[in-house]
């Protein structure tokens, strides 16, 4: 997440046998091998193009790869990286920004001002990608030096929303490449060699389905101290795989695919570290709000009665979200409620009204609300004489989705409502939600980024379209007002408060049930891998694949 979907993205199984061997220098003495870590994943990305990837590895190795204005350090805080000095006018319209003289692109051509100017003007200009909708507020960028370049906003904006937003999450690519690329190539496959930066770590090697193999930069060994000279990310069809090839040793770590019943397989291993990361990543059930799909009528997708708000709060009040937490995560799971995760700390909404399980309740909405059965087998009916059976899709990848919903569907049928589970893969999924609208109920998720912003995009009116990032097609005018509102007032109390409303909008008008809030886990070999563990668990953005751990990751001696 930036906050992306964490999308189950599955990968053929590569076999890979790493020899280290001892070669002969010419003085005689033995060479030491070079210091490699591989991670496994399931979550293997299809291509390295960095506007076209999300919700899966890469996205993490990003920030490898390319250098952006601010980085993430300990605990998610937003630092400089290319950002040397930022001087901003009086009018607060003007930022003048400095960059490090240091940095070069993998083919040493140095990095400059012309970089970092034609990368948002690029995104700009062409509204590339999701990168655009971040960089809104930007005017436009123009050079002074070689090494110093000016960004002019439309209006004042609210720091911590740069230094998180566009400052944090736009790669600077470099111009020498992309300005032949045209616009309408900008978000295909693009060949390995242009599609290098200027980060601590290069892809060398690129196999689709297979594995990435990344090399680090003079700069990371003689700058950032890096110590790991080569990174192999190996992917899996097979979690069960993985999880074998890790606890014989035969890769050093794992993120992606990792869920708590690996995690209890692993815990009597003694050689292996498990890492719980923040709890940012949380799990939805998705009501279809589309304004198309209501327009269609017809009886078939979505369900009349999901027209009715207090169809959707019975709904909720027949979800457990302690047990739901428990079936899907063990004991890394969290109850949910609000939309953004205690992960947000103050930006989470902690005064809500939350709807808990209670099936009284639920009936008691439904009496009143005049859906009785008055046929007497079981289902309530609307006042047309439509039965309230509802189909909930859920994803195939993702197991507990199924035991959840299945669990769900016992509860509602106590109060006259038939849920009919059916399991789609993620992409299928995708479909009927966005642009289709061709469905009742579905389970979906997301996680995101530290600063909460880009993730409440996706709850806006402008997202709720074909190709856009809402699955739900909720829109909301006072939603978006309150979300434009939060990226240019001044100080976090404020955008805390519109944060606020925002998920009161959402608690209120219920596009969503978010059930669960948890932790993307990782684990590494402690016989093969040092690495800090509480500062692991601190980068709850990536854990192990987080540019952090790259530079700070050695391996036993």
């Amino acid at each position: 997440m930036k906050h992306r979907r964490v999308l189950k993205i599955g990968s053929l199984l590569l076999v890979l046998a790493l020899v280290f061997s001892f070669a002969c220098a010419p003085t005689g003495e033995v060479e030491q091998p070079e210091k490699v870590i591989t991670i496994g994943t399931m979550n293997l990305p299809t291509g390295l193009n960095v506007f076209q990837t999300t919700g899966n590895v890469y996205y993490g190795l990003i920030a490898w790869v390319y250098d952006s204005l601010y980085e993430l350090g300990p605990e998610d805080v937003a630092r400089p990286n290319l950002a040397k000095n930022i001087e901003i006018s009086a009018d607060r319209l003007t930022y003048t920004i400095t960059i490090r003289d240091d940095a070069t692109w993998w083919d040493g051509t140095p990095l400059t001002a012309e970089d970092v100017a034609f990368t948002y003007n690029y995104i700009v200009d062409n509204d590339l990608s999701w990168y655009a909708s971040i960089c809104s507020q930007i005017q436009g960028w123009k050079v002074i030096d070689d090494y110093t370049v000016e960004m002019t906003l439309k209006e004042q904006v609210n720091p911590d929303w740069l230094k998180y937003n566009p400052f944090y999450i736009v790669p600077i690519i470099p111009k020498h490449v992309w300005q032949d690329i045209a616009p309408e190539e900008a978000l295909g496959e693009l060949p390995l060699e242009m599609t290098h930066g200027s980060g601590p770590y290069q892809v060398v090697e690129f196999v689709p389905d297979e594995y990435i193999r990344l090399d680090a930069s003079q700069f990371a060994k003689e700058v950032l101290g890096a110590n790991i000279d080569e990174y192999i990310i190996k992917g899996y069809a097979d979690a069960s795989v993985m999880l074998q090839d890790f606890k014989a040793g035969n890769i050093d770590a794992v993120y992606g695919g990792v869920d708590f019943k690996m995690a209890k397989a692993l815990e009597p291993v003694s050689e292996v570290t498990i890492a719980d990361l923040a709890a940012m990543v949380f799990d939805q059930v998705v009501f279809n709000c589309w304004d198309n799909a209501w327009a269609r009528g017809g009886d078939s997708h979505p369900h009349p009665a999901l027209k009715d708000i207090r169809v959707k709060q019975a709904l909720d009040w027949c979800l457990d979200e302690e047990v739901a937490a428990e079936i899907a995560h063990g004991k890394f799971g969290i109850p949910g409620c609000a939309y953004l995760a205690p992960y947000f700390k103050d930006f989470a909404n902690s005064e809500l009204d939350c709807r808990g399980y209670d099936l009284d309740k639920a009936s008691q909405i439904l009496d009143e609300a005049g859906y009785l059965d008055t046929d007497g087998d079981g289902i309530r009916e609307t006042a047309e004489g439509l039965p309230l059976k509802f189909d909930v899709y859920v994803d195939a990848g993702t197991p507990y989705e199924l035991d959840v919903a299945t669990v769900w569907s016992r509860e509602t049928e106590k109060v006259g409502i038939q849920l009919d589970i059916s399991a789609l893969d993620s992409e299928t999924l995708w479909d009927v939600m966005n642009p289709n609208g061709d469905f009742d109920m579905a389970f979906w998720g997301w996680a995101g980024d530290p600063d909460p912003h880009y993730l409440l995009c996706t709850m806006t009116c402008e997202q709720a379209a074909p190709g856009g990032w809402s699955e739900s097609g909720y829109c909301n005018p006072e939603l978006d007002e309150a979300y434009e509102q939060a990226a240019l007032v001044q100080t976090r109390e404020e955008r805390r408060a519109l944060y606020w409303k925002m998920q009161e909008l959402i608690q209120r008008d219920v596009p969503y049930i978010t059930w669960a809030y948890y932790g993307n886990l990782c684990a590494f070999r402690n016989d093969k891998v040092v690495m800090d563990l509480e500062l692991l668990r601190g980068l709850g953005s990536y854990g192990i694949v987080s540019k952090m751990f790259a530079i700070t990751a050695d391996t036993v001696s």
